[in-house]
Order: structure tokens, then sequence, then C-alpha cells
């Protein structure tokens, strides 16, 4: 497809052929000279004389004018088959370098690409001159390039597509959808779990609660636990002074 498209392009860049040179004026008749139309011998001489000359010289200033409209045609052609060239090679060079762009940040970007060609190789280059022409002359034409090749079917639709404003409208389209930011990946790792703070009594009986509700054994288990408690903190207090 690219190969084929690009010389679509090429064709379609080129400047259109210059107009026709308009042909020289038509000379106003000048019939030659008739020997009825004179009275005598010596002015019938004198005007086929006169005659010759003017077709001589007719005859030279229209070889002239045709050489000058034919070398300026030829001018005209070859300044814009120079402009043509020079703008084409331009496109060409900013592909090529956006391509290896491309190449350098997808290691797999010139398979895609090869099965973008071979999965459009079916549709001649009418058919895709705008999505190649689009693919060539934008700055995310490779990226175009590597969305459509991994989605074939995708190329196949637009390329159908029998009017080419339309098939660079789909490729505006695709081409917007890519510029979007990616939405942030959501992290599947589950939340940590957070203690409960709060007052002790909420998750602990007081030694009363104990006393009241609960045995003997637990009530003194508590107590000497609290004992433990105030003279550990009682002997980091001195330590601290």
């Amino acid at each position: 497809m690219l190969e084929r498209a690009l010389a679509a392009l090429e064709n379609r860049t080129q400047a259109p052929p210059p107009a026709p040179p308009a042909p020289p004026p038509v000379p106003a008749p000048d019939p030659k000279p008739q020997r009825a139309d004179f009275d005598n011998p010596e002015d019938y001489d004198s005007a086929l004389v006169e005659w010759g000359s003017r077709k001589v010289l007719a005859e030279y200033e229209a070889r002239t004018a045709a050489k000058e409209a034919a070398e300026k045609a030829a001018s005209g052609k070859q300044a814009a088959e120079d402009k043509a060239a020079t703008d084409q090679k331009a496109i060409n060079d900013q592909w090529m370098s956006r391509r290896q762009e491309a190449i350098t940040k997808h290691a797999d970007y010139a398979d895609i690409e090869a099965t973008l060609i071979e999965e459009t190789n079916e549709f001649n280059a009418q058919q895709t001159a705008a999505i190649t022409a689009v693919i060539m002359t934008t700055t995310d034409g490779p990226a175009l390039a590597y969305h459509l090749g991994k989605n074939p079917a995708e190329a196949k639709r637009i390329a159908l597509i029998p009017d080419p404003m339309a098939q660079v409208f789909e490729m505006a389209k695709i081409s917007a959808k890519l510029a979007q930011p990616k939405p942030a990946e959501v992290s599947r790792t589950p939340a940590p779990i957070v203690p409960l703070r709060g007052p002790t009594r909420a998750v602990e009986r007081t030694l009363e609660e104990v006393g009241n509700e609960g045995s003997m054994e637990e009530y003194a288990a508590m107590k000497q636990a609290k004992r433990a408690a105030a003279f550990a903190a009682s002997q980091a207090g001195r330590r601290s002074h």
C-alpha cells in the first residue's frame, strides 16, 4: 500500500502543467498582387516586390514567436517539475525521520508496518492515496500506521470509502483518539489494614468490669498486668531523668 500510494501521492503533489502558449496572432490577409489590378507593368512589379518582402518578414516573425513560446513553455514545465521534486523530497525525508523514531520506540514497528502493507495490498493506489498522504505528511503518521497495522480491518474499512475526504476524516478521528491521554492504571493491591485507634476502654474492659462480670482468676491476672505496666512506666521515667 505505502509504495503504490507513494507514487500516487507524488503525482498528486506535482504542480499542474502550465497552460499551453497562446498561438501567435494570425496575420491579416495579404493576398498576392494580381496583374489585372494594375494599369501598367511597373506598378505591378513594385507591388509584387513589396508583397514578397512583407511575406518573408511575416514568416520570420511567426517562426521567432513560435520558438520563444516553446522555450517559455519548456522553462515553465521544468520549473514546475523541479518544485514538485523538491516538495516530494521534503515529504519523504520528514517521513523517514519520523519512521525511524517509531522504530526506535517500538521494536516491532517494521513488522507491524509490513502487516499493514500486506493486508491492504488488495487495494489500488487510488483507494489508499489519501490514507498514505495522511500517514506521510502528519507528525503522528507512524503512530497511525502502527495502529492500522495492528487493526488491519479498520484500514480496509477506510480504504473502501469511495470519498478521499471522508477517508481523511476517518484518519483524523483515529489521530484524535490516539492523542488522548491513557487513563491511569488502578492498582490491584489491596489497601493496608489500618489498626483501630481510640480510648482503651473501647477495646478493653476495666478492672471494675472484670471484677463484676469475670472470674477471680481473670481479675487477678488483669490486676497483675496493670501493676507490671505501671512499674515499667515508672522505671522508664527514672531512666529519662
